[in-house]
């Protein structure tokens, strides 16, 4: 790997840590200060703005893949100079999508306040002054996908990546001077606004920035994009059909928790839902490393170099996941207790967390096959999965009954997430570069052997140091540790393994 394309692994892979460390501690710092039905709002607001992304209608996927696919072309290309265009269109548009999400929500903050959220009658006639002042901040947060997304499709990782780690440590530092200065969860948002001002506007100048360098930087007249479009279309459209129904699946059970349970109780199943999703955070490092190179890969024609990517692609996402949820599935209590400040309010809780990070992990482990499909364009398969699990989801989400409490929701979570692997997995096997054949049987083995072995010695690190260490962090750490040496272990010897195996390839195609 080239010293610059190493610089930006890493550089995504330790933002992500930091924004994984911040989202972990947002409950513990904020929860003990504002109190758990206070905190609920916070909760919401992070849930909601995952679940607007799908208004993204799959923009910033088609501007990554776009301006990813223009540099690894002749700079005198026509595509080249139209795909700077399209870049300038999609945020104009972005911009105008955000500003009428903005209205609608603060339109919608009324109707939210009494007929969704079961506020209790002491926070109920400021509960739609707190909905509108969360609008504000998410409309200044909205556009910041966008410019991450079009960074990292200009092979500028390590810029996104700054960006990415001081958003979250800028937004954890100001909310909790604000709350520990007024216990105020309105004053909170109110910061937070100002904060996500700043960070949007840097986003914007280094965005433009990266644009001029690379020679992507048009005037408003330039060539027809029609033409372009019509090759992209069908394309854009089929993403962005699936970005927004994975945005649907990926918060249907936190949503369905604000209307079936009280707001304390939410707000416990929320804190959940954020140690979980702490397994998925490392993820994103590897896939936005190597989305790009799939497509210049792709483009290419370059079979091997693209087999290979995919492969180590997938055995470092279970290196970097599979140790955390080692901590998360094993120790739910203690993790709970040591994150949130605060015991788990009942054993459903900590059952719940298994629950939900065992889905969180195999949803985890099918992302890159995601990135594989979109690399060469090939959506169809994946739109009709995510057509069909999305009607099962909304199915037992009628059907549900708040006696089910947090379990029953932890079990949706894991329902789709076991739906999306087993026929993620079934479908990639027609993908080009990676059909069914011994070759691609043996590498989806090595996958799953590499993630067990990595869960079993984790497992065995606990047992081992819970009987002679008395400190949960320690233990934790040791546990994770295990867990990595065998999975980054797994992950080397691949490798080599891979390289060897390419070597001989190559010198007998030159023979």
């Amino acid at each position: 790997m080239k010293r610059s394309a190493l610089s930006g692994v890493l550089a995504h892979i330790s933002a992500n840590l930091v924004v994984a460390v911040s989202a972990l501690l947002t409950p513990a710092v904020l929860a003990p200060l504002l109190g758990l039905e206070s905190y609920a709002f916070v909760a919401f607001y992070l849930h909601l703005a995952v679940l607007l992304l799908l208004f993204d209608l799959g923009l910033s996927g088609l501007l990554l893949r776009q301006l990813a696919e223009a540099r690894a072309r002749d700079p005198l290309d026509k595509s080249v100079a139209a795909a700077g265009l399209l870049g300038k269109r999609l945020e104009r548009t972005y911009w105008g999508i955000g500003l009428c999400l903005a209205l609608g929500l603060a339109i919608a903050a009324r109707p939210i306040a009494e007929h969704w959220l079961n506020v209790s009658p002491s926070l109920a006639p400021r509960t739609p002054g707190i909905l509108r002042i969360m609008v504000i901040a998410f409309a200044l947060q909205w556009p910041l996908f966008l410019y991450q997304n079009g960074l990292m499709g200009l092979g500028r990782q390590i810029e996104a990546s700054v960006l990415s780690a001081c958003a979250a440590v800028l937004r954890l530092a100001v909310g909790y001077v604000a709350v520990a200065a007024t216990r105020d969860v309105g004053a909170y948002f109110e910061i937070l606004a100002a904060c996500n001002l700043i960070i949007t506007a840097c986003a914007y100048a280094v965005y433009h920035r990266a644009l001029s360098a690379a020679g992507l930087a048009r005037p408003a007249s330039g060539p027809r994009l029609r033409p372009f479009l019509g090759r992209q279309g069908e394309y854009a459209l089929t993403l962005a059909l699936i970005m927004m129904l994975g945005y649907v699946l990926s918060s249907i059970d936190r949503l369905l928790a604000a209307k079936v349970l009280p707001l304390g109780l939410y707000a416990g199943y929320a804190i959940v839902c954020t140690l979980s999703q702490g397994i998925s955070l490392g993820t994103s490092a590897v896939v936005g490393a190597c989305l790009p190179r799939l497509v210049q890969a792709f483009s290419r024609e370059d079979r091997q170099a693209y087999e290979g990517q995919l492969f180590l692609g997938q055995l470092a996402v279970c290196a970097v996941c599979v140790p955390i949820y080692v901590v998360v599935a094993f120790a739910p209590g203690p993790l709970y207790q040591y994150l949130a400040g605060q015991e788990a309010a009942s054993r459903d809780i900590q059952n719940a967390l298994t629950i939900h990070a065992s889905g969180t992990l195999l949803h985890t482990l099918m992302v890159l096959l995601f990135a594989a499909h979109q690399s060469q364009q090939r959506l169809r398969g994946w739109l009709l999965m995510t057509f069909a699990i999305a009607a099962g989801a909304l199915a037992y989400a009628l059907k549900f009954r708040p006696q089910w409490g947090v379990v029953g929701l932890a079990y949706l979570w894991l329902s789709i997430c076991a739906a999306q692997m087993l026929i993620g997995v079934a479908i990639s096997f027609a993908l080009r570069y990676h059909e069914l054949s011994l070759r691609g049987t043996m590498r989806i083995l090595a996958y799953a052997v590499q993630a067990l072995g990595g869960i079993a010695a984790g497992y065995l690190a606990f047992a081992a140091f819970g009987k002679v260490s008395v400190s949960f962090p320690l233990t934790a750490v040791a546990a994770a540790a295990a867990s990595f040496i065998v999975a980054g272990g797994f992950l080397l010897v691949a490798r080599k393994v891979s390289d060897r195996y390419a070597d001989k390839a190559l010198n007998h195609a030159r023979t």
